[in-house]
């Protein structure tokens, strides 16, 4: 399974059967033109092999990116299956803090389909400002004052 907004060493027209080093050039360059990503200086690689997946981060690194992150794409697939399904778009998700129970993120990714999809039930909102709680859920909204000088 592909990921909303990725590219594929294997898939890409003149890919399949290229030299490692020429496949990432043009998945990189597919995501780079098709996505404009936010942070092109980084890259995450979902792989069924850690030995190619290594071998990428290492041409990445070596060329392009600071940071290179390594996913094993069933597991991946295999925990998180909603972020593989077509549509997914720019659909906004928290980060998962501890796996199936805590999350956190902006107010903009406490949307239904993603409390949906993560089966939060429970949603705290830190902001100072008044929010409408999130439709089906428990919600506990607490008013701090944000200031650029506190911590």
């Amino acid at each position: 399974p592909w990921l909303p907004g990725s590219g594929s060493i294997g898939v890409l027209p003149g890919c399949k059967d290229a030299p490692l080093l020429v496949a990432v050039e043009a998945a990189r360059s597919f995501v780079l033109s098709e996505y404009t990503p936010d942070r092109p200086k980084s890259a995450l690689l979902l792989h069924d092999s850690i030995d190619r997946a290594t071998e990428a981060a290492q041409l990445l690194l070596d060329q392009h990116c600071t940071r290179v992150a390594c996913v094993d794409r069933a597991a991946l697939h295999a925990s998180h299956p909603f972020l593989f399904e077509p549509g997914l778009g720019t659909a906004a998700y928290p980060n998962e803090i501890i796996p199936g129970k805590l999350y956190l993120g902006s107010a903009a990714s406490a949307n239904e389909a993603a409390l949906d999809k993560l089966a939060i039930t429970h949603v705290v909102s830190v902001v100072e400002r008044n929010l409408q709680p999130p439709f089906g859920r428990e919600h506990l909204l607490c008013q701090i004052p944000d200031s650029d000088d506190t911590d």
